[in-house]
């Protein structure tokens, strides 16, 4: 297979195919690797008796290679990204260009610098600026543009925390996670770092947020235009939301990565089946691994449960209000519309969100069983 690419990295062996990565070990990597290069079966098998110590039939190198392409082929397959309806929004090259001038902020010294200063700003935004909003057409067209550009400097915090490892970054772009609009940004290639750098890249995004969050104070003060404590704390809190590990956030990714458990949210499928069905299939874990799993796992379903128990809850309470718009009013539809825009929006949302929770739930925990 002339597509893949191969890895030997502080973190392992890495087999890349299709944006994809596999680790394997330094046997597999090494066997497919010289195949790749079109080296021969009898001098492969050489190989592995000189380096590995290991006596292997030519055969068994081959069905072995063959297995293994198979594998990654059928990885194309049934693999799906899990952003939705992807539109690419900064290309590679500008992104390269943008996140290696970012670079000196992941020095310690800058990073030292940063925190002082942004303990300093934040102590004074807490208890010196009050909180201020007013919803009209101009403050919407500075606000909503400043919250968008935040959620892209999150993003760019990521690029460049993976760029000061001297991975380059692919993309930045906009999409759909569940029925969520997200920004992303692709640095998948950090697989091949150690799980300390990924987890830097992973913080990398709230990292930037908080800079921009100190920007927007420094504005704040010297303006006077206090409708920017506004962006602040609704910064403040797509932080918190970005560290919920219960979704494929950054807290997923940094959980993920700390305890070594890859495919978190494929684990957390087969948890319950495997407990039951395959007790040995936990024997690649650590005691410690497991019970992090076991107990992510139970958090994960105690999560869901209650936010789609508060939805419906929160539906109930609402459909009253629904029918006795429509039924009570003699106004005619549109215009009921018109003056409940906001109010149907919202009811409309969680209908959504509710039935796709729904759905997750079931594909998740019930139908694996």
């Amino acid at each position: 297979m002339k597509d893949i690419a191969f890895l030997a990295t502080e973190e392992g062996y890495f087999l890349e195919y299709n944006n994809r990565f596999f680790k394997t070990s330094a046997l597999l990597f090494n066997i497919l690797k010289l195949n790749n290069e079109k080296v021969a079966i009898f001098k492969i098998k050489e190989m592995v008796l000189e380096q590995f110590d290991y006596s292997i039939e030519e055969n068994e190198i081959v069905e072995l290679i063959e297995k293994q392409e198979h594998v990654l082929q059928k990885s194309v397959v049934t693999h799906a990204s899990y952003i939705y309806l992807k539109i690419e929004l900064i290309k590679g090259n500008v992104l390269a260009f943008l996140s290696k001038a970012m670079v000196p902020l992941y020095k310690r010294f800058s990073f030292y610098m940063f925190c002082m200063v942004s303990l300093v700003l934040n102590v004074f935004f807490f208890t010196q600026i009050k909180f201020d909003f007013d919803i009209n057409t101009f403050n919407v067209f500075i606000i909503y543009p400043l919250l968008l550009l935040s959620l892209l400097f999150h993003e760019l915090g990521h690029a460049s925390a993976s760029a000061s490892y001297g991975i380059t970054p692919k993309t930045i772009g906009f999409g759909f996670y569940y029925v969520f609009p997200v920004f992303y940004s692709d640095v998948s290639k950090i697989w091949v770092l150690n799980k300390y750098k990924r987890i830097i890249v992973n913080l990398g995004g709230i990292y930037f947020q908080i800079i921009f969050i100190n920007v927007l104070i420094v504005l704040c003060y010297l303006s006077g235009y206090t409708q920017l404590t506004y962006v602040i704390y609704i910064n403040y809190l797509i932080i918190l939301v970005s560290l919920n590990p219960f979704f494929r956030n950054d807290g997923y990714w940094i959980l993920s990565d700390y305890f070594n458990i890859p495919n978190l949210q494929k684990e957390v499928k087969l948890f319950f089946v495997k407990l039951v069905s395959d007790s040995n299939y936990f024997k690649k874990y650590t005691k410690v691994q497991f019970y992090i799993l076991a107990l992510y796992t139970v958090c994960a379903f105690v999560s869901y449960i209650f936010i789609i128990i508060y939805i419906f809850n929160s539906l109930r309470v609402e459909y009253p209000k629904l029918l006795e718009l429509f039924n009570a009013s003699q106004t005619p539809v549109i215009a009921v519309v018109k003056a409940n825009a906001t109010f149907l929006f919202q009811i409309t949302v969680k209908h959504i969100i509710f039935v796709v929770l729904s759905f997750k739930f079931i594909k998740k925990y019930v139908r694996k069983r």
